[in-house]
């Protein structure tokens, strides 16, 4: 005996489920019955959106004749260069149930479905739980890192402004003469000088041993420069 729509056959008041494949095929060969199936029509009802080559399909029906236990091939025929063919006439059973019986079942029905559909909204509200508290999560690994990211600029921000004021204090302590009144005699040894233009310091110059050294800050290389004049 054999159920299309569970997929379970009995056989000596023993029952075994088919793989989906394997109860797709025995269907396919009741409904054929009693013509042949081709190979080609095992690959179009049975593998239409994949493919299958013929040691697929020789795979899928010795399978098949496993699980029947058709060792001898006598409920499955190989019709050679044809394809496959039952070997028995299948009959069609119906069952008989009665109204106790039906109203048993729907009970049974209704209560499954009422304790499936508890299960599922208490799983529903656990995912829930769980995904809220991910988001949370997510979210504050994301503030605490913003907060990271501004500290550091704001860090930087200190640090610029900060060389900055300690530049122009230590040049309050230079004699600022502006570039355009430069000569190098008015240097003396040892003491340096701060030439500017307008308000912006472009060099100090120091000369020592007669000889005269400048030094600029280059802001592409991030340090200051000396070189002889």
């Amino acid at each position: 005996m054999f159920s299309p729509t569970s997929g379970v056959i009995k056989k000596n008041n023993v029952l075994y489920k088919l793989r989906a494949k394997e109860c797709s095929l025995l269907n396919t060969l009741i409904d054929q019955f009693p013509q042949i199936l081709s190979r080609n029509d095992i690959v179009e009802k049975l593998y239409s959106n994949t493919y299958a080559t013929d040691a697929t399909i020789n795979q899928l029906v010795k399978r098949l004749r496993q699980s029947l236990d058709d060792d001898k091939r006598s409920l499955i025929r190989t019709i050679p260069k044809q394809g496959y063919q039952l070997a028995i006439a299948p009959i069609n059973i119906t069952a008989e149930v009665s109204p106790s019986v039906v109203h048993t079942q729907t009970s049974n029905k209704e209560e499954n479905l009422t304790s499936r559909t508890h299960s599922n909204r208490a799983s529903l509200t656990t995912e829930s739980e769980q995904w809220l508290n991910h988001k949370n999560e997510r979210n504050l690994e994301r503030f605490c890192g913003a907060v990271a990211v501004i500290g550091i600029i704001f860090s930087l921000m200190g640090g610029y402004y900060y060389a900055e004021y300690s530049q122009r204090l230590s040049v309050e302590h230079l004699e600022l003469i502006n570039i355009n009144e430069y000569s190098p005699d008015k240097i003396g040894d040892n003491f340096p000088v701060a030439l500017s233009e307008g308000k912006q310091l472009k060099s100090v110059i120091v000369k020592e041993n007669g000889e005269l050294i400048e030094c600029t800050y280059d802001n592409s290389l991030k340090s200051t420069l000396c070189l002889l004049n």
